[in-house]
């Protein structure tokens, strides 16, 4: 629907089995280094890793009702990564 009706050009279903090896493959191609993630849990984690170095991470919900999990720390510092975030009112 969405490629369709709206003409959008690239969709991923998170419920899919291959789902974080398409956002991973996804980003290299696009050169994606930012992130805007409201789903929390181990969401935060998987998606983090999928960047490439000197990626931020923009955080800004919890639909999980989870805190953000999954992140390793070391990733952090050895790929230079930012996690920010802003409330939305």
């Amino acid at each position: 629907m969405l490629k369709e009706q709206y003409k959008c050009e690239h969709v991923l279903n998170s419920s899919d089995a291959d789902f974080l090896e398409k956002f991973r493959n996804l980003s290299k191609e696009l050169k994606a280094t930012a992130l805007i993630e409201c789903v929390s849990g181990d969401t935060t984690g998987q998606l983090m890793e999928c960047l490439p170095n000197r990626s931020t991470v923009v955080f800004y919900g919890a639909l999980s009702e989870k805190g953000a999990s999954s992140i390793d720390p070391l990733l952090m510092i050895g790929r230079n990564y930012r996690l920010e975030g802003f409330v939305l009112g």
